[in-house]
Protein backbone atom coordinates (compact mmCIF):
# COMPACT_ATOMS: atom_id res chain seq x y z
CA UNK A 1 0.00 0.00 0.00
CA UNK A 2 1.34 3.24 -0.58
CA UNK A 3 0.56 6.91 -0.86
CA UNK A 4 0.93 8.33 -4.06
CA UNK A 5 0.57 11.68 -3.04
CA UNK A 6 0.00 12.93 0.57
CA UNK A 7 -2.38 15.98 -0.63
CA UNK A 8 -3.04 16.49 2.94
CA UNK A 9 -5.48 20.26 3.38
CA UNK A 10 -3.56 22.87 5.78
CA UNK A 11 -3.79 23.05 9.49
CA UNK A 12 -1.84 24.98 12.12
CA UNK A 13 -0.43 22.40 14.44
CA UNK A 14 -0.34 22.69 17.98
CA UNK A 15 2.37 20.48 19.67
CA UNK A 16 2.22 20.07 23.50
CA UNK A 17 4.99 17.41 24.00
CA UNK A 18 6.23 16.18 27.40
CA UNK A 19 10.30 17.30 26.31
CA UNK A 20 12.95 18.47 27.35
CA UNK A 21 14.89 20.67 25.15
CA UNK A 22 18.59 19.54 23.68
CA UNK A 23 20.89 21.20 21.26
CA UNK A 24 20.01 20.55 17.35
CA UNK A 25 22.19 22.98 14.77
CA UNK A 26 22.13 25.83 17.63
CA UNK A 27 23.69 26.04 21.08
CA UNK A 28 19.78 26.09 22.92
CA UNK A 29 20.40 23.07 25.07
CA UNK A 30 18.91 25.55 28.21
CA UNK A 31 16.42 26.78 25.87
CA UNK A 32 13.94 24.89 28.12
CA UNK A 33 12.00 28.21 28.88
CA UNK A 34 8.63 27.76 30.95
CA UNK A 35 6.85 31.17 30.05
CA UNK A 36 4.77 29.52 27.27
CA UNK A 37 0.98 29.66 26.86
CA UNK A 38 0.80 26.01 27.89
CA UNK A 39 0.93 26.23 31.59
CA UNK A 40 3.57 26.72 33.98
CA UNK A 41 4.29 23.14 34.50
CA UNK A 42 5.40 23.00 30.33
CA UNK A 43 8.55 23.59 29.10
CA UNK A 44 9.15 24.72 25.52
CA UNK A 45 11.50 22.40 23.95
CA UNK A 46 12.06 24.09 20.16
CA UNK A 47 9.76 27.08 18.73
CA UNK A 48 11.04 28.21 15.30
CA UNK A 49 9.62 31.61 16.06
CA UNK A 50 12.44 31.63 18.67
CA UNK A 51 14.97 28.62 18.03
CA UNK A 52 14.58 28.99 13.98
CA UNK A 53 13.81 26.59 11.45
CA UNK A 54 12.71 22.94 11.61
CA UNK A 55 14.75 20.71 9.34
CA UNK A 56 13.52 19.37 6.31
CA UNK A 57 15.78 16.88 5.71
CA UNK A 58 14.55 13.19 6.88
CA UNK A 59 18.18 12.18 7.59
CA UNK A 60 18.85 14.70 10.20
CA UNK A 61 15.98 15.51 12.19
CA UNK A 62 15.62 18.01 14.71
CA UNK A 63 16.76 16.11 18.17
CA UNK A 64 14.92 16.95 21.15
CA UNK A 65 14.93 15.28 24.39
CA UNK A 66 11.96 14.34 26.39
CA UNK A 67 12.03 15.63 30.15
CA UNK A 68 9.70 16.16 33.01
CA UNK A 69 5.69 15.85 32.48
CA UNK A 70 4.61 18.33 29.59
CA UNK A 71 7.14 20.12 26.98
CA UNK A 72 5.88 21.92 23.81
CA UNK A 73 7.15 22.35 20.22
CA UNK A 74 5.84 24.88 18.14
CA UNK A 75 6.28 25.02 14.22
CA UNK A 76 4.69 25.95 10.94
CA UNK A 77 4.24 24.34 7.49
CA UNK A 78 3.33 25.17 4.08
CA UNK A 79 3.81 23.21 1.05
CA UNK A 80 6.60 22.17 -0.10
CA UNK A 81 8.38 22.91 3.76
CA UNK A 82 8.21 19.54 5.92
CA UNK A 83 9.34 18.97 9.65
CA UNK A 84 11.19 15.98 10.84
CA UNK A 85 11.76 16.01 14.87
CA UNK A 86 13.42 13.24 16.96
CA UNK A 87 12.22 12.83 20.38
CA UNK A 88 13.82 10.55 23.02
CA UNK A 89 12.18 9.37 25.22
CA UNK A 90 14.30 8.51 29.07
CA UNK A 91 14.25 5.41 30.50
CA UNK A 92 11.94 4.96 33.29
CA UNK A 93 9.45 7.22 31.11
CA UNK A 94 6.67 6.46 28.58
CA UNK A 95 5.37 8.60 25.96
CA UNK A 96 1.49 8.62 26.78
CA UNK A 97 -0.13 11.54 25.00
CA UNK A 98 0.74 14.42 22.31
CA UNK A 99 -2.39 16.91 22.51
CA UNK A 100 -2.73 19.45 19.99
CA UNK A 101 -2.37 22.33 21.80
CA UNK A 102 -2.91 24.91 18.63
CA UNK A 103 -4.18 24.43 14.57
CA UNK A 104 -4.50 27.65 12.96
CA UNK A 105 -4.87 27.21 9.24
CA UNK A 106 -6.93 28.44 6.39
CA UNK A 107 -7.25 24.44 5.75
CA UNK A 108 -8.80 20.95 7.48
CA UNK A 109 -6.47 19.04 8.44
CA UNK A 110 -2.56 17.97 8.03
CA UNK A 111 -0.78 15.10 7.85
CA UNK A 112 1.95 13.64 11.03
CA UNK A 113 3.89 10.22 10.44
CA UNK A 114 5.60 8.33 13.10
CA UNK A 115 8.90 5.76 13.01
CA UNK A 116 10.90 4.21 15.68
CA UNK A 117 14.47 5.11 15.80
CA UNK A 118 16.34 7.91 15.04
CA UNK A 119 16.01 9.15 11.23
CA UNK A 120 12.77 9.13 8.71
CA UNK A 121 13.60 6.38 6.15
CA UNK A 122 10.09 6.99 3.91
CA UNK A 123 10.08 9.33 1.13
CA UNK A 124 7.41 11.64 1.51
CA UNK A 125 6.03 10.36 -2.26
CA UNK A 126 5.61 6.96 -3.15
CA UNK A 127 5.73 6.09 1.28
CA UNK A 128 5.48 2.43 1.71
CA UNK A 129 2.44 2.93 4.27
CA UNK A 130 3.49 -0.49 6.38
CA UNK A 131 6.92 0.99 7.18
CA UNK A 132 4.96 3.73 9.11
CA UNK A 133 4.55 3.05 12.81
CA UNK A 134 1.72 4.96 12.79
CA UNK A 135 0.20 8.21 11.19
CA UNK A 136 -2.85 10.89 11.29
CA UNK A 137 -4.04 13.82 9.90
CA UNK A 138 -5.01 16.02 12.18
CA UNK A 139 -7.10 19.69 12.46
CA UNK A 140 -8.40 22.80 14.96
CA UNK A 141 -11.37 20.19 15.74
CA UNK A 142 -8.80 17.71 17.42
CA UNK A 143 -7.47 20.99 19.37
CA UNK A 144 -7.01 19.98 23.17
CA UNK A 145 -7.43 16.10 22.41
CA UNK A 146 -4.55 13.16 22.56
CA UNK A 147 -3.93 12.22 19.19
CA UNK A 148 -1.53 9.78 19.80
CA UNK A 149 -4.48 7.30 19.92
CA UNK A 150 -5.22 8.32 16.07
CA UNK A 151 -1.68 7.93 15.27
CA UNK A 152 -1.38 4.58 16.54
CA UNK A 153 -4.16 3.43 14.40
CA UNK A 154 -3.19 4.86 11.35
CA UNK A 155 -4.73 2.60 8.69
CA UNK A 156 -1.72 -0.17 6.74
CA UNK A 157 0.98 1.29 9.31
CA UNK A 158 2.50 -1.51 11.98
CA UNK A 159 0.58 0.41 14.84
CA UNK A 160 0.71 0.14 18.28
CA UNK A 161 -1.21 0.14 21.95
CA UNK A 162 -1.21 2.35 24.44
CA UNK A 163 2.13 4.46 25.30
CA UNK A 164 5.18 4.17 23.78
CA UNK A 165 8.25 2.95 25.26
CA UNK A 166 11.83 4.57 26.01
CA UNK A 167 13.67 4.79 22.74
CA UNK A 168 13.99 7.26 19.84
CA UNK A 169 10.90 8.37 17.47
CA UNK A 170 10.78 10.44 14.45
CA UNK A 171 8.29 12.40 13.70
CA UNK A 172 6.95 13.79 9.94
CA UNK A 173 4.63 16.77 9.33
CA UNK A 174 3.48 18.42 6.49
CA UNK A 175 1.27 20.52 4.85
CA UNK A 176 0.72 19.85 0.70
CA UNK A 177 -1.31 23.21 0.38
CA UNK A 178 -0.05 26.56 0.08
CA UNK A 179 -2.45 27.22 3.56
CA UNK A 180 0.21 27.87 6.05
CA UNK A 181 -0.27 26.10 9.26
CA UNK A 182 0.77 26.67 12.84
CA UNK A 183 0.79 24.00 15.37
CA UNK A 184 1.66 23.41 18.82
CA UNK A 185 1.95 19.99 20.43
CA UNK A 186 1.98 18.87 23.68
CA UNK A 187 4.33 15.55 24.74
CA UNK A 188 3.32 13.72 27.60
CA UNK A 189 6.02 11.99 29.84
CA UNK A 190 4.36 9.72 32.30
CA UNK A 191 6.56 6.88 34.47
CA UNK A 192 6.84 3.72 32.77
CA UNK A 193 4.46 0.68 32.89
CA UNK A 194 1.53 3.63 34.59
CA UNK A 195 -1.98 3.19 33.32
CA UNK A 196 -2.55 5.76 30.81
CA UNK A 197 -5.75 3.77 28.96
CA UNK A 198 -9.05 6.33 29.05
CA UNK A 199 -12.04 5.41 30.12
CA UNK A 200 -14.64 4.40 27.18
CA UNK A 201 -16.55 7.06 26.33
CA UNK A 202 -20.43 7.49 26.91
CA UNK A 203 -22.36 6.19 23.76
CA UNK A 204 -23.79 9.43 22.22
CA UNK A 205 -27.84 10.15 22.64
CA UNK A 206 -28.07 9.38 18.76
CA UNK A 207 -25.17 8.76 16.41
CA UNK A 208 -26.04 7.97 12.61
CA UNK A 209 -22.92 5.99 12.12
CA UNK A 210 -24.59 3.60 14.59
CA UNK A 211 -28.38 4.28 14.80
CA UNK A 212 -29.05 4.77 11.46
CA UNK A 213 -30.77 7.92 9.61
CA UNK A 214 -31.74 10.89 11.02
CA UNK A 215 -35.29 11.55 9.82
CA UNK A 216 -35.64 14.27 6.44
CA UNK A 217 -39.11 14.40 7.34
CA UNK A 218 -40.24 17.87 8.86
CA UNK A 219 -43.39 16.35 9.93
CA UNK A 220 -42.05 12.83 11.72
CA UNK A 221 -38.82 14.22 13.26
CA UNK A 222 -36.18 11.85 14.97
CA UNK A 223 -37.65 11.70 18.55
CA UNK A 224 -35.35 11.95 21.43
CA UNK A 225 -35.66 12.49 25.10
CA UNK A 226 -32.71 14.11 26.63
CA UNK A 227 -31.38 13.43 29.70
CA UNK A 228 -28.70 13.59 32.54
CA UNK A 229 -26.61 10.94 30.39
CA UNK A 230 -24.24 11.91 27.37
CA UNK A 231 -26.84 13.98 24.83
CA UNK A 232 -24.86 14.01 22.32
CA UNK A 233 -26.08 13.77 18.71
CA UNK A 234 -23.98 13.13 15.73
CA UNK A 235 -24.88 13.17 12.37
CA UNK A 236 -23.73 14.54 8.87
CA UNK A 237 -25.71 16.49 6.12
CA UNK A 238 -25.15 17.42 2.35
CA UNK A 239 -26.87 19.16 0.16
CA UNK A 240 -30.28 17.24 -0.58
CA UNK A 241 -30.28 15.58 3.05
CA UNK A 242 -32.10 17.52 5.85
CA UNK A 243 -32.29 15.99 9.36
CA UNK A 244 -35.03 16.67 11.40
CA UNK A 245 -35.00 16.24 15.43
CA UNK A 246 -37.17 16.71 18.50
CA UNK A 247 -35.77 16.77 21.87
CA UNK A 248 -37.68 17.03 24.84
CA UNK A 249 -36.47 18.66 27.90
CA UNK A 250 -38.11 17.03 31.24
CA UNK A 251 -39.93 19.07 33.79
CA UNK A 252 -37.64 20.63 36.64
CA UNK A 253 -34.62 20.93 34.11
CA UNK A 254 -33.74 23.49 31.23
CA UNK A 255 -31.96 23.26 27.72
CA UNK A 256 -29.07 25.74 28.61
CA UNK A 257 -26.21 24.67 26.09
CA UNK A 258 -25.91 23.21 22.74
CA UNK A 259 -22.09 22.55 22.58
CA UNK A 260 -20.81 22.30 19.27
CA UNK A 261 -18.26 18.76 19.74
CA UNK A 262 -16.97 18.64 16.22
CA UNK A 263 -17.48 19.36 12.90
CA UNK A 264 -15.87 18.36 9.69
CA UNK A 265 -16.51 19.53 6.30
CA UNK A 266 -14.36 21.45 3.65
CA UNK A 267 -17.08 23.84 3.85
CA UNK A 268 -17.31 26.64 6.90
CA UNK A 269 -20.51 26.98 8.11
CA UNK A 270 -24.06 24.90 8.00
CA UNK A 271 -27.41 25.80 9.72
CA UNK A 272 -29.87 25.53 12.37
CA UNK A 273 -32.80 26.44 12.86
CA UNK A 274 -35.39 25.55 15.59
CA UNK A 275 -39.22 25.46 16.27
CA UNK A 276 -41.43 24.90 19.45
CA UNK A 277 -43.32 21.66 19.25
CA UNK A 278 -42.85 18.27 17.95
CA UNK A 279 -43.09 18.83 14.07
CA UNK A 280 -41.43 22.04 11.87
CA UNK A 281 -44.17 23.74 10.19
CA UNK A 282 -41.46 25.69 7.77
CA UNK A 283 -40.23 24.59 4.63
CA UNK A 284 -36.60 24.56 3.48
CA UNK A 285 -37.19 27.21 0.70
CA UNK A 286 -39.72 30.07 0.66
CA UNK A 287 -38.89 30.27 4.68
CA UNK A 288 -40.75 32.83 6.62
CA UNK A 289 -38.08 33.45 9.03
CA UNK A 290 -40.60 35.31 12.04
CA UNK A 291 -41.61 31.65 12.08
CA UNK A 292 -38.65 30.07 13.62
CA UNK A 293 -37.86 30.46 17.16
CA UNK A 294 -34.31 30.40 16.43
CA UNK A 295 -31.60 29.51 14.16
CA UNK A 296 -27.78 30.08 13.95
CA UNK A 297 -24.89 29.68 11.52
CA UNK A 298 -21.84 27.20 12.56
CA UNK A 299 -18.73 25.72 11.86
CA UNK A 300 -15.61 24.57 12.81
CA UNK A 301 -14.17 28.02 14.12
CA UNK A 302 -17.46 27.02 16.95
CA UNK A 303 -15.84 23.98 18.18
CA UNK A 304 -16.27 23.60 21.93
CA UNK A 305 -18.57 26.48 21.97
CA UNK A 306 -22.44 26.33 23.27
CA UNK A 307 -23.96 27.94 20.22
CA UNK A 308 -27.88 28.07 21.93
CA UNK A 309 -27.34 32.12 22.57
CA UNK A 310 -26.02 32.13 18.65
CA UNK A 311 -29.39 30.55 17.90
CA UNK A 312 -31.64 32.79 20.41
CA UNK A 313 -30.72 35.90 18.49
CA UNK A 314 -30.67 35.11 14.42
CA UNK A 315 -32.27 37.81 12.65
CA UNK A 316 -35.49 38.04 12.08
CA UNK A 317 -36.49 34.81 14.09
CA UNK A 318 -38.87 35.23 17.19
CA UNK A 319 -35.99 34.97 19.65
CA UNK A 320 -35.33 33.95 23.47
CA UNK A 321 -33.36 34.35 26.14
CA UNK A 322 -31.63 31.50 27.11
CA UNK A 323 -32.18 28.52 28.65
CA UNK A 324 -35.11 26.80 26.73
CA UNK A 325 -37.69 26.15 29.65
CA UNK A 326 -39.16 21.56 29.90
CA UNK A 327 -41.10 21.07 27.45
CA UNK A 328 -40.91 19.61 23.23
CA UNK A 329 -38.25 21.78 20.34
CA UNK A 330 -37.71 20.57 17.19
CA UNK A 331 -34.11 21.32 14.97
CA UNK A 332 -33.61 21.17 11.59
CA UNK A 333 -30.27 20.99 10.64
CA UNK A 334 -29.31 21.82 6.86
CA UNK A 335 -25.91 22.17 4.37
CA UNK A 336 -26.85 23.50 1.05
CA UNK A 337 -23.12 22.86 -0.52
CA UNK A 338 -22.10 19.59 -2.14
CA UNK A 339 -19.49 19.61 0.42
CA UNK A 340 -20.57 16.77 3.27
CA UNK A 341 -20.74 17.61 6.96
CA UNK A 342 -20.27 15.68 9.97
CA UNK A 343 -20.92 17.05 13.46
CA UNK A 344 -21.37 16.50 16.79
CA UNK A 345 -24.24 18.88 19.09
CA UNK A 346 -24.55 18.20 22.64
CA UNK A 347 -27.52 19.23 24.67
CA UNK A 348 -26.98 20.76 28.29
CA UNK A 349 -29.20 20.12 30.76
CA UNK A 350 -29.44 21.91 34.02
CA UNK A 351 -31.88 22.01 36.93
CA UNK A 352 -34.52 24.34 36.35
CA UNK A 353 -34.24 27.91 38.26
Amino acid sequence: MKFRHLQFVSATLALAIGLSACSSSSDNSDSSDENNGNGDNAAILHDEAVNGDITDDPNNPLPLQLAGADNTISGSVVSPDRDYITVNVPAGSQLSGIVLDEYTSSGIQSFIGLQAGSVFTEPPTDTVVENLLGFALFGSSMTGTNILPTIATGEGAQGFEGALPAGDYTFWIQETSDNVVDYTFTMQLTPEGEDTSEPAAQAALFDEADDGEISDDPFNPLPLQLSDSDNSIRASVIVGDLDYVTVNVPAGQVLSSITLEDYVSSNSTSFIGVQVGTVFTEPATGTTVGNLLGYAHFGSSMIGTNILPAVSTGAGAQGFSPPLAAGDYTFWMQETSDAAVSFSLNFGLTAAP
